[in-house]
């Protein structure tokens, strides 16, 4: 009888790196990729958060179960411990629905199952523009659709911006108001700050992450704080309505570019003090 119980009690999951949520492998839903489920059973006692964090990498393929942080569910503020037990086999567990998932976030990108990536940056000579949203992507120049955008009961509205003025949104959904963009907020890795708000963010644009400003409406003074917390996965949070959404905006072209150009001059120069520490070593 206990076994019984055992195999049928499922615990559901989402996976997440920094940028957003990942496909899972043991996804029961076909729509919705980003929900995995197992089965309580193939979870090796004690069940701590570490031997769920390892059953659950172990099962999406991902190695580095050891930097990997698991959070009760994805509107939590910080992960559990990993010493902490886990009661997964009560009713009353964490994981139990597919409403209230628990959320892993991986410290690795995988970019190859990553939601919103494609092969190149938007801005790019090689950016296709085939991922907007289906019945809008004639806008943008028409082609295959390779993203399925997952409708759920929380979105985050934004208007995007870069500091010459409005420019078109990749998640457009509205043909009159391009510049209107929409995320699913289970998208965004927890614990959702202002800081993870924008990564999803750009990266659902095609963006590369650079220095983003999030403010909380059109008409807000400053940016919020990239360590602010918010509360996305509700009726009520910023951008939860397409009438009062969030303003995202990217730094203007020559910025962009001076902004790259600092970044690969700041990591040749720690790339070149490693390769003379490593001359002046094997000198000895």
């Amino acid at each position: 009888m206990c076994t019984t119980y055992a195999i049928t009690h499922k615990v559901y999951y989402r996976v997440y790196t920094v940028d957003g949520a990942i496909t899972s492998s043991q996804t029961p839903k076909s729509s919705d990729p980003s929900l995995g489920r197992i089965s309580t059973i193939l979870i090796a006692p004690p069940h701590t958060v570490t031997s769920i964090k390892r059953c659950l990498c172990h099962r999406e393929g991902i190695v580095d179960y050891e930097n990997a942080r698991l959070f009760i569910t994805a509107s939590c503020r910080s992960p559990m411990n990993d010493a902490d037990e886990v009661q997964n086999l009560n009713s009353a567990g964490p994981g139990v629905t597919s409403r209230e998932p628990m959320a892993l976030v991986i410290t690795l990108p995988d970019p190859d199952r990553l939601f919103y990536i494609v092969k190149h940056v938007r801005g790019s000579l090689a950016y296709d523009t085939q991922s907007v949203e289906p019945r809008y992507r004639k806008h943008f120049g028409g082609g295959s659709y390779t993203y399925l955008l997952l409708i759920h009961e929380f979105l985050v509205y934004y208007r995007i911006y870069n500091e010459d003025g409005e420019i078109h949104s990749m998640r457009s959904f509205d043909p009159l108001d391009h510049p209107l963009g929409r995320i699913d907020a289970h998208f965004v890795a927890p614990p959702h700050t202002a800081a993870s708000l924008k990564r999803c963010i750009s990266n659902a644009e095609r963006f590369a992450y650079l220095e983003d400003k999030l403010f909380l409406d059109i008409s807000s003074e400053s940016p919020m704080d990239d360590e602010l917390s918010i509360s996305i996965l509700t009726n009520e949070g910023p951008g939860a309505l397409a009438n009062k959404p969030m303003a995202f905006v990217r730094p203007a072209f020559n910025q962009r570019v001076q902004v790259k150009h600092q970044r690969i001059c700041e990591c040749t120069m720690e790339w070149s003090f490693e390769i003379r520490i490593h001359r002046r070593l094997l000198s000895f």
